[in-house]
């Protein structure tokens, strides 16, 4: 009985513990300031609460499995060289106790969901991830029709909607993103009990991309849809042989409507209402990459240029006061150095490219390859253009962390050591998908 017990403990401390991290990570809240000039004034309070009660059900959930819980953690040699790097880099850095803190905002938001995986399994992963999505979604859609004085902006993005969210920018990619998931699932509808809910919310997630007047969250859309449907067709090929040909043709055409685009990029911009520097966006980079260059090896300390205060210090240099380095991309080549940053995306392209090419037709939920990898490009597109989509406490980031786990993990159904069983009534089967 009190094994029984323990174990239920168990189960429902990593569903509040994963729930809290999400929400935590959006950065969400009520009664932001609608200009963008006034945002640097926001208290994050709640979020901070949030992080110490999921640092505090973590100790708990230890307590209760002991060093099994933490057992399940498997490094490889290269996940364990990178923690090396990045923590090198903590120490040789200007301000060791600002990347002291980010790690450990980075830690205590992505156990949770590490741990729900490994415990529980990707295909509970994916519902509960599915469901924050839906709720988080319905939720923005009320606060915005119900109280449109705090969820729209003012000043230079007029009548650009935001929902909870900090920025417009944010909430158009959340909706993006929760548009093409959404779509994803209505296309497999036939595995799906309620198949109009999906296309519902896929409606709603498009409504308010529109709304939010983001140009990032409108290229998401056409890049998204594309990835998905680039993705199925590669899947469905049942040969490797076919899937390989079928990727090199792909991506000759994406390298095609690249150069096109690069061509017609004054257009454009011009079309998106941006102007060529991305609203100051690439003098901004030339800056950082300059500073980059100054420690390439290891960087200046993981999450050290997600700090305000010290992006300002170089605001004369760029000529506009920049919170952030605009580009996830960048803020890793900061963080842990030129080696480990191309190292690492090398990595993540090549997991991708393998995940694709060698995923088996008969999976448990089509979507875990075709709708999760397309929400991975999309998420790079983002950090193109934004910060903190790498290695950072953001609702982003869970999401890559999340969609990787699924779609990279084996069925739970198929693990050697299962740590915690479900519930009969938390695990719910899934059919099983013919391509």
């Amino acid at each position: 009985m009190i094994q029984i017990d323990r174990r239920l403990l168990s189960v429902w401390l990593l569903h509040l513990l994963l729930w809290l991290a999400l929400i935590r990570s959006t950065n969400i809240g009520f009664a932001y300031p609608t200009s963008e000039y006034l945002l640097s004034g926001i208290n994050y309070m709640p979020q901070k609460v949030m992080q110490l009660l999921i640092l505090f059900g973590l100790v708990l959930f230890v307590s209760i499995h002991g060093g099994r819980s933490l057992g399940t953690i498997k490094l490889r040699p290269g996940w364990l060289l990178l923690l090396a790097v990045i923590l090198t880099s903590m120490l040789l850095s200007p301000r060791p106790d600002l990347t002291f803190r980010h790690f450990l905002s980075v830690l205590v938001v992505s156990l949770p969901v590490y741990l729900y995986c490994t415990h529980i399994g990707p295909e509970a992963l994916y519902r509960q991830l599915r469901n924050c999505l839906a709720i988080l979604l319905l939720a923005n859609l009320i606060y915005c029709l119900l109280l449109p004085q705090y969820a729209v902006m003012t000043a230079n993005h007029e009548g650009s909607w935001r929902g909870m969210f900090v920025h417009k920018n944010v909430f158009g990619a959340f909706c993006a993103l929760a548009a093409v998931l959404f779509y994803a699932e209505w296309v497999y509808r036939r595995f799906y009990k309620m198949p109009m809910a999906s296309a519902l919310l896929c409606g709603i997630a498009l409504a308010l991309t529109i709304a939010s007047k983001s140009s990032t969250a409108l290229v998401m859309l056409v890049v998204g849809f594309g990835c998905f449907y680039a993705f199925n067709l590669i899947i469905a090929a049942k040969r490797k042989d076919k899937r390989v040909a079928l990727f090199l043709a792909l991506l000759f055409t994406a390298f095609v409507a690249y150069l096109s685009l690069m061509a017609m990029l004054d257009i454009v911009l011009g079309w998106l209402g941006k102007d060529a520097t991305l609203t100051g966006r690439t003098e901004l980079w030339q800056v950082l990459f300059q500073l980059a260059l100054e420690r390439p090896a290891l960087g200046w300390g993981l999450g050290l240029f997600h700090r305000p205060e010290i992006m300002y210090q170089y605001s004369v240099q760029f000529g506009w006061m920049a919170k952030s380095t605009h580009s996830s991309f960048i803020d890793l080549v900061l963080g842990v150095g030129l080696p480990a940053a191309l190292l690492l995306m090398l990595w993540g392209v090549g997991q991708l490219i393998r995940m694709m090419l060698k995923c088996s037709s008969n999976v448990i939920m089509p979507i875990c390859y075709s709708g999760a990898m397309s929400l991975i490009v999309l998420l790079l597109l983002v950090a193109a253009s934004s910060s903190g989509v790498f290695l950072s406490p953001s609702f982003f980031w869970l999401l890559l962390l999340s969609c990787g786990l699924v779609v990279g993990k084996q069925p739970v159904q198929q693990q050697v050591v299962a740590t915690i069983t479900l519930p009969s009534h938390l695990a719910r089967p899934v059919k099983m998908a013919s391509h």
